[in-house]
């Protein structure tokens, strides 16, 4: 092999040859070799090598091109992948921002206040998850709550129309007045007058629960109906004596027992006189009595910093020691939208399970228990949910 032939094979390694530096490289050489020859043998000398840089260089472009248009499929082929993996992961990005952000319009609006009075004329609203709200006539309905979590929303006057899409992953909950509808994915209309508030399922299932509900819970199905007229106001009832009992038998009271002045109007009744006649109630085993204290601090102290507390203990004595699971499900379900502490708040979305169940309400159980799953993926009572699904 020559002194010339190494660089021209590793030259053709690379489809961009130098041929400038070539032809130098070869004119030293021949200098060396031929010294000062004829011009017209320089000349054929020159044609010939020059032919032969420009066959390399042709062979070079030759083999080079296959493998530029094979990286450059390659690379594409990456490129594609790599915005298609770009494009999955903003449609990820955008459904979590859905699933996390505030129900909106389907136009992107915030939803406020949506209010057909004096109009004439019906509202439909579009909505971004898929689901309507119809207004007829004279409706109000006001936003309370709009997250990733819930959609609550209080019906003042009127009849409104709800189209839910099932599968969703707030949970919807129209109040009117003392009276609530908890949604589970369906079609159905809610109407408030000032007598009474009536609701209508055209399909799937609701759940309303209230003072004025039988039982304070009802499940409608597809064609039922309900009406619920309120509750006489709490203000209005003298205190029972049954109610009002301070402390055990054989205690001297440390102040006015409202047993003896049964005509004391309500807003004489403390709040933590109540308690204390629901703790003593407890501890005789009197535990009708204590509920009904628990009860009467509910509906007349409704603001209080303990309501969420009060709530899930008078939960306890339905489910546990009273054996009603519908009135113990309506109990620690107002616990956990008061917002139990964090010290107790697992236990409270678990016994929420534990009641729907108890109760043979297996699609609210089964929707309690994706809430508590959602906020409590490791809780230590994640078996006993499990197993009060199950129940028959």
């Amino acid at each position: 092999m020559t002194e010339l032939d190494r660089p021209i094979k590793q030259l053709l390694r690379d489809p961009h040859v130098p041929v400038d530096g070539l032809w130098s490289r070869i004119e030293a050489v021949r200098s060396q070799r031929v010294g000062l020859r004829a011009p017209a043998t320089r000349v054929v000398g020159f044609a010939g090598a020059l032919a032969a840089v420009f066959a390399f260089a042709a062979l070079a472009v030759i083999l080079a091109v296959p493998r530029a248009r094979e990286s450059w499929g390659v690379a594409s082929s990456h490129d594609a992948h790599d915005a298609h993996d770009a494009n999955n992961a903003n449609n990820a990005n955008n459904a979590h921002d859905e699933n996390d952000g505030p129900l909106l319009r389907s136009n992107g609006e915030l939803l406020h206040v949506l209010d057909t009075t004096g109009t004439g004329a019906a509202l439909a609203v579009a909505l971004s998850d898929g689901s309507g709200i119809r207004l007829q006539p004279g409706a109000k309905l006001v936003t309370q709550r709009s997250d990733g979590k819930q959609f609550r929303v209080a019906l003042e006057r009127g009849k409104v129309t709800f189209d839910v899409k099932p599968g969703g992953p707030r949970r919807w909950i129209i109040d009117a007045g003392d009276s609530s509808v908890e949604v589970i994915g369906t079609r159905f209309s809610v109407e408030r007058d000032r007598e009474r508030v009536t609701v209508a399922v055209d399909r799937g299932k609701v759940a309303v629960r209230g003072p004025g509900v039988p039982e304070g819970l009802q499940v409608l199905g597809q064609g039922e109906r309900l009406i619920v007229a309120p509750p006489p106001s709490a203000a209005s009832a003298p205190p029972a004596a049954s109610e009002v009992a301070l402390q055990p038998e054989g205690e001297l009271p440390t102040e006015p027992r409202l047993a003896d002045t049964p005509s004391a109007p309500a807003s004489e009744v403390t709040a933590d006189q109540l308690l204390k006649a629901a703790d003593a109630a407890r501890a005789t085993g009197d535990y009708r009595r204590a509920a009904r204290n628990l009860q009467r601090f509910l509906a007349l102290y409704p603001s209080d910093t303990r309501a969420a507390i009060v709530a899930l203990t008078l939960g306890r004595l339905q489910l546990d020691q009273l054996a009603s699971p519908k009135s113990a499900a309506i109990s620690f379900a107002r616990a956990d939208r008061l917002g139990l502490p964090d010290a107790v708040a697992e236990e409270g979305a678990a016994r929420l399970v534990e009641a729907y169940a108890k109760s043979g309400e297996k699609e609210l159980a089964r929707s309690a228990a994706a809430r508590y799953g959602r906020r409590f993926p490791d809780g230590p009572r994640s078996a006993n949910v499990a197993a009060w699904l199950d129940l028959d």
